[in-house]
């Protein structure tokens, strides 16, 4: 049988262990969950732990597994900004290669709008960059690689599709960018929740 202390004070442990290692303080880390800081400092003191829907965000956060928190013994180091960045500019760079694979090919079949390869792959980026961000729940981030996306899109069909008029294609983007701003400002200035 499970000892509740024993397991609360390993929990306890971990998060203070992850929140360091990442390089938070409980005050950013609280508002990354949109609880407090008091709530943090509760969790990490083992006086209480947190649900396990917290749990499963703080995992994501970290980029560890809910089974982390629970684990004594050796500790995966979560994931930091600077792996995150270098994982986003190799996914942005693997969609360029593959631009220019598709260019390289385009020409030598003789193609003239070959370039639009690298139009394309405008949003091939964004779609990345908006996953990657959206797991690792970056916000802001996410904003803007959705708003590259919206641009990208339409400037790839205004591009392709030479048509009279085809210019007002852009009025699509400006609801679609206000309720990015929109959305993402409503994710930022949520209360914080108290426990």
């Amino acid at each position: 049988m499970i000892d509740k202390d024993k397991l609360q004070q390993t929990v306890s442990k971990n998060l203070t262990f992850y929140r360091k290692a990442a390089g938070f303080t409980q005050q950013q880390l609280a508002e990354k969950l949109n609880y407090s800081d008091k709530a943090v400092s509760k969790w990490e003191r083992g006086d209480g732990a947190p649900d396990l829907f917290v749990l499963s965000e703080l995992a994501a956060i970290y980029g560890v597994t809910v089974n982390d928190f629970l684990s004594v013994g050796k500790k995966r180091l979560p994931v930091n900004l600077k792996v995150k960045s270098l994982i986003g500019l190799m996914s942005a760079g693997a969609v360029g290669l593959v631009a220019t694979i598709v260019f390289v090919v385009l020409r030598l079949l003789n193609i003239d709008a070959a370039w639009l390869a690298y139009i394309y792959a405008i949003p091939c980026v964004a779609i990345v960059l908006t996953v990657l961000n959206a797991i690792w729940r970056q916000s802001v981030l996410v904003c803007v690689a959705v708003s590259v996306l919206v641009w990208g899109t339409l400037l790839s069909i205004f591009l392709s599709f030479r048509l009279v008029n085809i210019g007002i294609i852009f009025m699509i983007g400006v609801p679609l960018q206000l309720l990015t701003v929109l959305a993402a400002l409503v994710k930022l200035y949520r209360k914080p929740k108290a426990e």
